[in-house]
């Protein structure tokens, strides 16, 4: 393994390492009664150690949702270009499907999701970050639609970004509230009796 390449393993588990100690602290305290002090004497490292894997204590929690956005950009670009935007957005979120098809991985985003919806300080960090990431996917549905839409084009588009993120946030809720219900089921409900109408009875021109 080349050295640049150990190196980010080293990082990777330096980073896992200092995450699942934290979630412990937050689980035992909650998330915003916990400091980044008990963080790193729990791990036993110092802060500016712990500021070198991570920029804040939220950055711990939500960290992954970067790799999340840029999974989630390369997905949407990848569907076919005549399929409507609703069903492109639907299949971009089988990241999260895939994912929660395991066990252990579906259990922490479920965990994660709790200490979020808890926490005002990171409910809010979360927010600002699922808000960069439909922007982006606002672009990416501008370059690959084919759909000529009258009159708010980017209100339109940004409606139908923002639907279908709040199925993904209430399929992700119930799931998180009832482990025994199925995620695919629940956001393949919900996202199709929320189907806009213009997905429903043709492109509007």
């Amino acid at each position: 393994m080349a050295a640049g390449g150990l190196r980010e393993v080293t990082r990777q588990a330096a980073r896992s390492r200092i995450a699942a100690v934290a979630e412990e602290l937050f689980a035992d305290k909650g998330f915003d009664a916990t400091t980044v002090e008990e963080i790193v004497t729990a791990v036993g490292i110092s802060q500016r150690s712990f500021f070198r894997y991570f920029t804040s204590k939220e950055d711990l929690l939500l960290g992954d949702y970067d790799q999340l956005e840029a999974e989630f950009v390369r997905r949407l670009d990848s569907r076919p270009v005549g399929e409507s935007d609703w069903d492109a957005l639907r299949r971009m979120f089988d990241v999260i499907s895939d994912e929660y098809a395991d066990i252990e991985r579906r259990s922490r985003r479920a965990r994660t999701l709790q200490m979020i919806e808890r926490s005002p300080v990171l409910l809010a960090a979360y927010l600002a970050r699922f808000e960069r990431i439909q922007n982006l996917l606002c672009v990416s549905l501008e370059k690959r639609s084919l759909t000529s839409y009258s009159g708010s084009t980017d209100l339109l588009r940004r409606a139908t970004v923002g639907s279908a993120f709040a199925c993904l946030h209430a399929a992700l809720s119930r799931s998180a509230a009832s482990p025994s219900d199925d995620f695919v089921t629940q956001l393949d409900t919900v996202m199709e009796q929320v189907r806009p109408a213009y997905c429903t009875l043709g492109t509007p021109t």
